[in-house]
C-alpha cells in the first residue's frame, strides 16, 4: 500500500525492487524529521511562501514545537518575520509544481 502512495504521489517508476524502495522510505522519514526538527532563525525580510493548492493535507498533522503548521496558513513563518509573509498558491501537488506546466506558476510567482 504504502508503495502505490509512493509511486502515485512522488512519481515512481515501475520496476522498483523492495530494497531501493525501503531506502527511499527511510530517506522521507529523514526528510519529515528534518522538516519537524527545523528552527529558522528570525528576519526582517519579507517571505515569500509559495503552497499548493492541491494534495497537501498531510502536512497538516506535521507540527513542531514552536509551528503549529495545520492552523497557520503561512505554516509557521509569520513568527520568523516582523516584515510580512505573501502565501501564493499555485496548481498541482508539491511534486507537480516543479514541473510543466505547473512550474510556468511557480516561475511568474517569483
Amino acid at each position: 500500500a504504502a508503495y502505490d502512495v509512493f509511486k502515485r504521489e512522488l512519481m515512481l517508476p515501475d520496476g522498483l525492487d523492495l530494497a531501493y524502495v525501503q531506502h527511499f522510505m527511510h530517506i522521507q522519514f529523514a526528510i519529515e524529521a528534518a522538516i519537524v526538527a527545523y528552527k529558522p532563525p528570525h528576519s526582517n525580510q519579507h517571505i515569500t511562501l509559495i503552497r499548493v493548492e492541491e494534495g497537501m493535507e498531510h502536512i497538516d498533522g506535521v507540527v513542531s514545537q514552536d509551528r503549529e503548521l495545520g492552523r497557520d496558513s503561512t505554516y509557521g513563518w509569520s513568527e520568523v518575520t516582523a516584515v510580512g509573509v505573501d502565501v501564493d498558491f499555485v496548481p498541482g501537488t508539491h511534486n507537480e509544481m516543479f514541473r510543466e506546466p505547473y512550474v510556468q506558476t511557480v516561475a511568474s510567482t517569483l
